[in-house]
């Protein structure tokens, strides 16, 4: 319960905010009494400084049930005021400090954009990541997100650049440069990585499409995203000319494994292989050896009349192959010297 403390003397104490002015029916004509509202007390002020003698009788009597303040409360309140007031200086200056020491989010941008743009990738990591942590809801937070995943995928961390574009993808599936972003995806998921202990990197073709081909079949899905839903994009004749490379490249995985069963004479297998290769990669250059190795296998296998028509379509498209000589002796050296090489790695085991 809020209680009321009546002054006579207006210079007791200052005055407050919450005001309530009235005249009073037992003073005399144009006296106004200006009472304010403490928490704890009222205050009273006469206008003319003084009260008569009527009106302090008068006073007096109100205040008969109140307590009077003491200085205790009065050094209660400066206290307080002096806090706040301590406070408020101490805050103005700490941000003045921090918006002369901290750069604008566009000046953070640009400074590890240029980090990246000379090849510092990590110290340009480190400045984007800052810039995050300083404006988590800026105009170039977002692009730097996936700055930051281009860094990842120069300095070949593929196991950081997938995850980092994943991320992306995820947050931001309409960003304007969304179509970028799944070229980058295709980037960072091909099988081109540093190389481990005893390893090399994959220069060759041959060597690519014997490593990671499930990686590549990640990075093929994203460049066909980029070709199919964004045909107009600065990305797509790019990743079409990839996503050439990767089906020859899976095609001649494909056809290397055919092999493999081919010269362990497991000739039903090589055919099953060799079918996966002109069904699902029909345009690729390695269509004429998996036609020689179904012709080929049937004719091991005596059934002549696939043999046939195998050795037609081969002929139909391929009429100068070297595979239609002497009726698959090519083939037929080439198994030999790899069932030699098979025997020979037997006496070293």
């Amino acid at each position: 319960m809020t209680q009321s403390f009546v002054f006579a003397n207006h210079n007791a104490f200052p005055p407050v905010s919450a005001v309530q002015q009235f005249t009073s029916k037992s003073m005399p004509s144009g006296r106004r009494c200006i009472f304010v509202q403490f928490d704890l007390y009222n205050f009273c002020q006469n206008p003319f400084g003084t009260h008569s003698s009527p009106e302090r009788k008068e006073l007096t009597n109100i205040n008969t049930k109140h307590v009077k303040v003491t200085d205790l409360m009065k050094t209660i309140l400066l206290i307080l005021l002096s806090i706040f007031l301590v406070t408020g200086s101490l805050a103005g200056c700490s941000k003045n400090k921090k918006s002369k020491g901290t750069l604008s989010e566009k000046e953070m941008y640009y400074k590890a954009k240029a980090k990246l743009d000379a090849g510092n990738y990590e110290l340009s990591i480190e400045q984007f990541i800052e810039l995050q942590a300083t404006y988590p809801y800026g105009d170039y937070t977002t692009q730097s997100e996936i700055e930051i995943c281009y860094a990842y995928y120069k300095t070949r961390e593929a196991e950081r650049a997938i995850p980092c574009v994943d991320r992306f993808l995820v947050f931001h599936p309409t960003h304007p440069h969304i179509d970028y972003a799944y070229y980058l995806q295709g980037l960072a998921s091909l099988p081109v990585r540093t190389p481990k202990f005893g390893e090399k990197y994959f220069k060759s073709q041959e060597q690519f499409s014997d490593h990671d081909v499930e990686s590549a079949r990640d990075a093929y899905n994203a460049f066909t995203i980029v070709v199919e839903k964004f045909p107009l994009s600065d990305y797509a004749e790019s990743a079409r000319q990839i996503l050439i490379d990767l089906i020859n490249t899976f095609a001649r995985h494909d056809l290397r494994i055919a092999r493999f069963y081919l010269h362990r004479d497991a000739y039903v297998a090589a055919i099953n292989r060799s079918k996966q290769v002109l069904e699902q990669y029909s345009n690729s250059p390695h269509t004429e050896e998996a036609l020689a190795i179904l012709m080929y296998s049937y004719g091991q296998l005596e059934l002549e009349e696939l043999a046939r028509d195998s050795q037609r379509v081969l002929a139909h498209n391929f009429p100068d192959s070297k595979f239609l000589r002497s009726d698959t002796s090519v083939l037929d050296d080439e198994l030999v010297k790899a069932k030699n090489r098979r025997v020979l790695l037997g006496l070293f085991q």
